[in-house]
């Protein structure tokens, strides 16, 4: 097995370390710019070297995984992901004059509401895309408020045929 009979350096830390990647010698002029591009050969799934590689990988991974997630570990781990993950989430707020704009997820919730308060602090929900769409198939991918805050314009996967929905919040 990988990594057995190691001492603890940093070097054996990883089993047999990590696979190597060939670098290549390869550089572009883009806008007048060169740019190095050493791993291309990853980007390719059917270059052999690349599959080798994620094989290489995948196995580092498993041996890992197997020493992390052992005796329950595994339904822990996943546990404090979904919590982390269930956390909620509100967005920075953009502000138009004294009227505040912002998203918020709150725990359990699948989709953000986008949500606007004005300088007494009182918030008032101007989408909620799981009240628009019972399914759960329309989220809220963009939002932006007009100069005035007079209104807002919205954008979502579903709506991507249809152009854009501009709404009034007064």
């Amino acid at each position: 097995m990988p990594g057995e009979g190691h001492s603890h350096s940093r070097d054996s830390i990883l089993p047999g370390g990590y696979p190597e990647a060939e670098r290549l010698d390869l550089v572009e002029v883009m806008h007048g710019h060169p740019v190095a591009d050493p791993y291309r050969w990853l980007e390719d799934p059917a270059d052999p070297r690349a599959q080798q590689w994620s094989a290489q990988q995948e196995d580092l991974f498993s041996w890992w995984q197997a020493r992390w997630l052992g005796h329950g570990e595994r339904e822990r781990l996943r546990d404090s992901l979904a919590a982390l993950a269930n956390a909620g989430a509100l967005s920075a707020p953009v502000w138009r004059g004294e009227r505040q704009f912002f998203t918020r997820r709150g725990p359990g919730e699948d989709h953000a509401v986008l949500l606007t308060a004005g300088p007494d602090g009182a918030e008032r929900v101007l989408i909620d895309p799981s009240a628009l769409d019972r399914s759960g198939q329309t989220t809220l991918d963009g939002w932006f408020p007009s100069r005035g805050a007079t209104w807002w314009r919205t954008s979502s996967p579903r709506a991507a045929a249809r152009s854009p929905c501009f709404r009034s919040w007064t």
